[in-house]
């Protein structure tokens, strides 16, 4: 494997145009052979990083995710699946057709979705390897088990968003608001309002007949794929590999079910839940409400007109009850579409869950200072990085000189005593985010405000970001006067398809 090793441890309003790309001081890659470039792709809200190391004899390309939150584009006059291939066939001029390590970090289609819109691109680029949580190792019996758990949830979700929609049609005023909530989350699983998903326009698991974007099991699917089963590597805590000179520290996922089900903690991170109102109410490890408790509910069935309910009550009058039920008169009493109410819950459950699988990565280039891509990772993820034995987590965080803000820059998805150690000097920050589609559009709020605030204190401005220069967000190497760079401005470049920042090693 060459530059790599492994050692084993243990719609809102129309968007405003955006202003053309400024022109800023850089100097070539060629002057930067000691170090290291991460290049931001310009996808909107969405992870696509491309990572090259100088280091060694030759240069060696990492890409980090590839993937975008459908119709978060920051040009929206310009086709978004023209964008993607656009971004791929960037990555494959600028690898020369190979790069030596795809990194996914979770099942999220704003991590993965381009590997299923620019398929046809991406066949003309070689992987030589690739490298995922073990919760996608396929030889690890608890992945095996919360994949089954997972995918139990997925098809909850889809019945869930399928009968929100239908009674959404029928009575806006009660459901709509509860059924469009439900679905903007789901997206990021893949999944259209409709409970709906499919890769090749066929319709969708609730026999949707419009094409929607392929699922992101599919594009992790097509990642494995393009590799030997011996160039996969599953990342566990305390791993040790290496990357063009780089040396890599898997912090994440945890190894633990009970820590990937920590959510959120009081006082773990700066802001309050801003999503639906709903994070406050999700206790790490609950279940999906019920309307009743768990004892009182047997299972029952309806055939030919029949009630079916257990043995024990079958001396019971079911077709009458039956008819009493299903009487129009009496239809106050019925609860059928009680369980809907928790199905954003439910969404925001599989959600975290999901970005808490994260594979978390730090880079330590030679002169010790260390790159940090956490992924999504929320409260449980970083929580765990404390109980690794073989290497120093809260050494790494002090030393951090990049740190690629997780989830668009969400409350949730950086620990607060964690960003608090990131004082190093030389912090620069980048967030792939695009405020105005999610304020706009979702009514999300990303950044969050305080989380922002501080990164800003933390870096002394220098926070890079994926719509800085758009719809109104200030450019901080151009267009801002408080920003402290001391020099680092020259290690900046920027235009409308990616921001480069060079770290010097």
């Amino acid at each position: 494997m060459n530059n790599v090793a492994v050692k084993r441890t243990s719609a809102a309003k129309k968007a405003p145009r955006p202003r053309p790309a400024k022109e800023r001081p850089h100097q070539d890659s060629a002057d930067h052979k000691t170090g290291v470039r991460v290049r931001m792709y310009r996808v909107g809200l969405g992870d696509c990083f491309l990572l090259t190391s100088y280091l060694e004899e030759k240069p060696a390309h990492m890409l980090i995710d590839c993937g975008m939150f459908a119709g978060s584009r920051l040009d929206p006059e310009v086709a978004e699946k023209d964008l993607q291939k656009k971004i791929v066939e960037s990555i494959k001029q600028e690898t020369g057709g190979k790069l030596d390590v795809v990194v996914v970090t979770h099942e999220h289609m704003d991590h993965v979705s381009i590997f299923n819109s620019a398929k046809d691109v991406f066949d003309e680029i070689e992987f030589e390897n690739v490298w995922f949580g073990w919760v996608e190792d396929p030889t690890n019996d608890l992945a095996t088990a919360l994949r089954k758990k997972y995918e139990k949830l997925q098809d909850a979700l889809q019945t869930a968003l399928a009968s929100l929609q239908r009674l959404a049609s029928a009575d806006p005023d009660e459901y709509s608001a509860l059924h469009q909530g439900v679905a903007q989350i789901a997206q990021f699983a893949g999944l259209e309002a409709d409970g709906s998903f499919t890769g090749s326009g066929e319709p969708g698991a609730l026999g949707a007949a419009k094409a929607v974007a392929a699922q992101p099991r599919e594009a992790i699917d097509y990642v494995k794929g393009k590799v030997a089963k011996g160039n996969i590597q599953y990342g566990s805590p305390g791993g040790i590999w290496s990357f063009g000179g780089l040396k890599v520290y898997v912090l994440g996922p945890p190894a633990s079910e009970q820590q990937l089900r920590i959510m959120e903690r009081a006082g773990a991170t700066y802001d309050k839940a801003l999503m639906l109102g709903l994070d406050e109410a999700l206790e790490s490890g609950s279940e999906v409400p019920t309307p009743f408790a768990t004892t009182w509910g047997h299972s029952v069935s309806v055939q030919d007109g029949k009630l079916n309910v257990p043995d024990a009550y079958g001396d019971i009058d079911t077709s009458a009850m039956l008819d009493r039920y299903n009487d129009p008169l009496q239809s106050w009493r019925q609860i059928d579409d009680m369980m809907l109410e928790s199905s954003a819950t439910l969404a925001l459950q599989m959600d975290k869950y999901i970005n808490n699988t994260s594979l978390v990565l730090a880079f330590e280039l030679p002169n010790q200072d260390v790159l940090l891509f956490p992924g999504d990772a929320q409260v449980g993820n970083w929580d765990s990085w404390s109980a690794i034995k073989d290497f120093d987590s809260d050494d790494l965080i002090k030393r951090t000189v990049f740190y690629k803000v997780g989830h668009h820059g969400s409350h949730n998805a950086t620990l607060k005593p964690a960003l608090e150690k990131m004082t190093n000097s030389k912090l620069v920050a980048m967030i792939p985010t695009n405020e105005w589609f999610a304020r706009k559009s979702k009514h999300w709020i990303m950044p969050a405000p305080i989380l922002y605030q501080t990164l800003e204190k933390h870096t002394a401005g220098r926070v890079l970001r994926n719509d800085q220069g758009k719809n109104d967000v200030p450019d901080p190497v151009v267009d801002r006067k408080d920003v402290h760079w001391d020099g680092l401005d020259e290690n900046v470049k920027a235009d409308d398809l990616f921001i480069d920042y060079f770290v010097r090693g």
